[in-house]
């Protein structure tokens, strides 16, 4: 056996030793730096959310911050890296970048997490105190679909787009309407369509028609009247604009009879048109503008071949008036020319305050140029009658329609709507008149039947005094019912009516409530314009015959049917309001009105049942009234026409026709 020397056995042991020392020492310093007193890892103490105080309003976003404290003190940004919380998703939400979006009001706590240790700040959500619905009053054709949005207002006066966040809803199944706001009309009806937030809510009516509308049927030249009040008592506006079908008036001109007394004013303007033929007019001159609603009559299957009515729907002023298509080819003298007119102005002396009404006939000569003819007059009740009258006529324009000339001594603008029709209005410093002048087809009536009798105080639109219904047989005034203002009733029994060759006569009307007379001139077979004699209120309107229809009498079925209307009170509330009234031919109907009063707007859902007698007057009872829609008593000329007043209060007068 081999023995190692001694030495060797010793330096062996030696250098064994020296390795374990090594291990040793490091071992010791290994221990040390994990914590046997060496320098630790810092570690996630707690987690800051930014930023302090933190408020949004609805429908804004905002950057929250994650700011992290570690064990030995120093500050790491987590907000990229921590995971993001609310714990009200109603309120607020949150996304992983730390962004947050205000909902609805109140309040709502952001967390960011991260390695177990989490941190949140407080956010308070400001709530809008008010939310606007746009557009307002609208309408969408059945099946098709109309966007709305919603601006919020809140308490510091600010305003905020809020469409994508409130809840959408429709009162009625007329309409639904999605998330995003955009409504489809499903039947029809006048639904509220509204939006929700925050427990405030704003709303607009829609009305879903199976009309179709466009701004198309407004297109080319249009002439249009207006009667209002200003500081003297009534004024008056006529005019003509060009629309192009696409949404702007291109050209206009107007004339006035108003406290101001401008004439002859440049007009340029814009208008949209509703499904439902209502739509907005604004009209510009001399870089003022104003605001009116419209509703249109389809009379024809042609484009431009629409009439309309009238209010100014702006806090400015209140008024009512017609819109009608002009023939530019009767633009010139010789349209008129050898051609007998019936012509009716009303209003009052300025600088007597008289109510005043002028009804009678002319005749141009073969220029166009030059008219003759006669005319009666209501001055306050002092009637004067006048044998011979004369007037002139100037050079129609080209352009507008538009003529100056006078007639019995007045100084008149013209507007030429038709070779069968003008507008006229007085330009007289001294008088504030209106009216209109049409081509008299026959001087003698048609046969025996019953007439709709519309008088206005004055001949002024919205003056009311007399509504009704009479019925003659040749030159006998047999029977009728009419209503006169504040509510009184007359039961008409007995009467008569002649007529000359040249077509103006007299009628005696026998009343419960005493005799009443008035001037007659008879335009055609069908029609006459009527003036009271006996009455200091100078009303003076129409007679027009009726028609049934298949019918020998009318019954609940003759309404049925979309149709137009407008009304107003200009003499003492000072009311307007047009819109669509739908009859179902069944005792229902529904509608919506664009109501104008001093210094408001409203937009009103009508609903309620109609009762129609053998001769037409019909009473309708209204579920849902407000503003100036009361119960009304109609008076239909045919199922497509009739008049209507409003049942004592507020006692507005007007008319409504078939769409």
């Amino acid at each position: 056996m081999m023995r190692f020397p001694r030495m060797q056995v010793v330096v062996g042991l030696a250098t064994a030793g020296l390795l374990v020392a090594l291990l040793a020492g490091c071992s010791s310093r290994s221990s040390k730096s994990s914590g046997g007193g060496g320098t630790p890892t810092p570690t996630l103490v707690s987690i800051k959310v930014g930023p302090p105080n933190a408020n949004l309003k609805v429908g804004n976003s905002g950057a929250f911050t994650a700011t992290g404290t570690l064990s030995d003190g120093k500050i790491k940004d987590l907000t990229a890296t921590a995971v993001w919380s609310t714990d009200d998703p109603s309120v607020a939400t949150v996304d992983a970048t730390g962004m947050v979006t205000a909902l609805s009001g109140g309040a709502a706590n952001i967390t960011a997490t991260s390695g177990g240790i989490n941190g949140s700040n407080a956010l308070a959500v400001i709530p809008p105190v008010s939310i606007a619905v746009s557009p307002s009053a609208v309408a969408v054709t059945l099946g098709g679909k109309q966007p709305f949005s919603a601006s919020a207002k809140f308490a510091d006066g600010t305003t905020q787009d809020l469409t994508q966040f409130v809840s959408w809803s429709s009162s009625l199944t007329a309409a639904t309407i999605d998330v995003n706001g955009v409504a489809t009309g499903v039947a029809r009806g006048v639904t509220t369509i509204s939006a929700s937030n925050s427990s405030v809510t704003g709303s607009t009516l829609l009305n879903v028609t199976d009309k179709n509308f466009s701004d198309a049927n407004l297109n080319g030249p249009y002439a249009f009247t207006l009667a209002e009040t200003d500081t003297r008592g009534s004024a008056f506006e006529s005019g003509s604009i060009t629309a192009d079908g696409k949404g702007t008036i291109t050209s206009g001109t107007e004339d006035l009879n108003t406290a101001s007394g401008v004439s002859n004013v440049a007009l340029t303007g814009t208008y949209v048109v509703y499904p439902d033929g209502r739509g907005v007019l604004v009209l510009t001159a001399n870089g003022t503008s104003r605001t009116l609603r419209f509703v249109l009559k389809a009379n024809s299957a042609t484009v431009n071949d629409t009439s309309g009515e009238l209010i100014q729907d702006d806090t400015q002023a209140n008024a009512i008036g017609s819109l009608e298509p002009q023939d530019a080819t009767a633009f010139n003298n010789p349209a008129m020319a050898n051609s007998s007119f019936i012509f009716r102005v009303g209003g009052f002396h300025i600088d007597a305050s008289n109510d005043t009404s002028r009804m009678g006939l002319f005749t141009a000569d073969a220029s166009g140029t030059a008219m003759s003819g006669s005319d009666d007059i209501n001055d306050s009740g002092a009637m004067v009658s006048n044998p011979s009258i004369t007037g002139t006529m100037s050079a129609v324009d080209p352009a507008t329609g538009r003529a100056t000339g006078s007639l019995d001594g007045a100084n008149y603008v013209y507007y030429v709507v038709n070779a069968n029709k003008l507008n006229i209005i007085d330009i007289d410093p001294t008088d504030a008149l209106a009216g209109v002048a049409e081509k008299q087809t026959s001087p003698s009536l048609s046969a025996a039947g019953g007439y709709v009798l519309l008088l206005e105080r004055d001949g002024t639109r919205g003056r009311f005094w007399i509504l009704g219904q009479f019925d003659v047989s040749g030159s006998s005034v047999l029977d009728g019912v009419q209503n006169q203002d504040s509510g009184v009733v007359l039961t008409v029994t007995g009467g008569t009516l002649t007529v000359a060759a040249d077509g103006r006569g007299t009628l005696h009307e026998a009343t419960d409530h005493g005799g009443r007379d008035f001037i007659v001139y008879v335009l055609s077979a069908e029609k006459m314009y009527v003036l009271q004699s006996n009455d200091p209120r100078a009303s003076s309107g129409t007679a027009e015959l009726q028609h049934p229809g298949p019918g020998a009498t009318f019954a609940a079925d003759s309404l049925n049917g979309d149709f137009k209307f407008s009304a107003a009170e200009t003499g003492e509330s000072d009311l307007t309001f047009l819109g669509q009234m739908v009859f179902l031919g069944d005792g229902d109907t529904f509608g919506i009105e664009d109501l104008s009063e001093p210094g408001s707007i409203t937009n009103i859902a009508v609903n309620g049942t109609y009762v129609v007698t053998a001769n037409g007057q019909t009473t309708v009872t209204v579920n849902s009234p407000g503003g100036g829609m009361a119960d009304m008593t109609l008076y239909l000329v045919s199922p497509n026409k009739g008049y209507f007043w409003g049942s004592t209060s507020p006692d507005v007068n007007g008319a409504f026709e078939l769409q």
